[in-house]
């Protein structure tokens, strides 16, 4: 993943936060990525979780993310919360 599909991956989390529901995108590689295959990505709808100390409405979020031509996938599981700001936070995360 380059900066260009960590962006990407950013704003569809953000959007599957904002209205709780999965969102998919397939896009072509930004100019001068080190692949060449369309990008996949799926991030799951928000999962409620347990509030963590400083911070409150936590969901759990799984994002799927593959390059074709590319063998394998990322999966991440991350926890996001709010923090006393409003602003969403990743307070942990887990790729596998």
């Amino acid at each position: 993943m380059d900066k260009s599909d960590i962006e990407i991956v950013s704003s569809a989390r953000q959007q599957a936060l904002e209205t709780g529901k999965p969102v998919a995108r397939t896009y072509d590689p930004a100019p001068g990525a080190g692949t060449t295959g369309k990008r996949s990505l799926r991030v799951g709808p928000p999962v409620p979780a347990p509030d963590r100390e400083g911070f409150t409405m936590c969901r759990h979020i799984h994002t799927d993310f593959s390059i074709k031509g590319v063998e394998g996938k990322v999966r991440e599981t991350a926890l996001i919360c709010r923090d006393a700001d409003g602003d969403d936070q990743i307070v942990d995360a887990a790729l596998r």
